[in-house]
């Protein structure tokens, strides 16, 4: 079975810009994703940086010897499935691929045998369309998310917000739920840090299961360790550099013994 592995990441950013080339513990951001997929056990067929950033893409492909993607369209996608479409046609021009780890760039708590177990279970269950890694944020409780209403005049109305549905009321009290965090079971967010996409994603990539349409609608999840996310914010910075460390790194080393 062919497997590729995909990188990527923009040199813009709305929310933090330059976030994908921020420094943690003293390496890029980006830098975490390639070389956890450069220290895997399994030895893939092909390495891609899919990346309008200069920073990014030599690092990929000078650092590491990943092949560069671009085209004129790439870095001015709006959605995640417009840029994953114009990577998947460059790659296919010549093979198409079984699976393809789909990696972000400010995405970088991997735990080292992470990449290895998720693609091996992915390929044992043929039937799933995707295998992504997730954290658990039981403090985010459906139940304990709500709307504000600002019509009022004087104050905000606390209003309960789609999440409260008779089906997760019903999971909630079935597993014992109170006001007690965690009381109702785990909350698994998608943290972004590995995801294995079967071909069948990019096939039909509009009708997965919103929000993650790539992801396909059969979906597994894989459980990474809590403080696992997508950067986005500045606050962000200090939480990822704690689980890093957690997973073994630190500003001289890291948890492989090729580095």
């Amino acid at each position: 079975m062919t497997t590729d592995v995909l990188l990527i990441g923009r040199a813009g950013s709305q929310g933090l810009p330059g976030k994908n080339w921020k420094r943690l513990l003293g390496r890029p951001l980006c830098e975490y994703a390639i070389i956890a997929a450069h220290n895997a056990k399994t030895k893939f067929n092909n390495y891609y940086v899919y990346t309008d950033s200069n920073k990014i893409g030599t690092l990929a492909k000078e650092g590491y010897g990943w092949e560069w993607l671009q085209t004129e369209e790439t870095g001015k996608e709006t959605l995640t499935e417009d840029a994953l479409i114009n990577a998947f046609k460059l790659i296919t021009l010549d093979h198409m691929p079984d699976h393809i780890i789909l990696l972000y760039s400010n995405s970088p708590v991997i735990q080292p045998g992470m990449i290895d177990e998720m693609l091996k279970y992915a390929q044992a269950n043929p039937k799933l369309d995707s295998v992504v890694s997730v954290a658990n944020y039981e403090m985010f409780e459906p139940l304990r998310a709500h709307d504000l209403d600002d019509s009022a005049e004087h104050y905000l109305d606390l209003t309960p917000s789609w999440g409260y549905c008779t089906g997760c009321v019903t999971r909630y009290l079935n597993q014992g739920g109170n006001s007690l965090r965690g009381s109702g079971g785990g909350t698994w967010f998608n943290d972004f840090a590995v995801q294995i996409l079967s071909k069948k994603c990019f096939n039909s990539m509009w009708t997965g299961r919103l929000p993650f349409r790539w992801q396909g609608i059969d979906v597994a999840g894989y459980p990474n360790i809590s403080g696992s996310f997508d950067l986005d914010h500045e606050w962000q910075i200090p939480v990822l550099e704690w689980s890093l460390k957690q997973i073994g790194f630190t500003e001289y080393s890291t948890p492989y013994s090729n580095g």
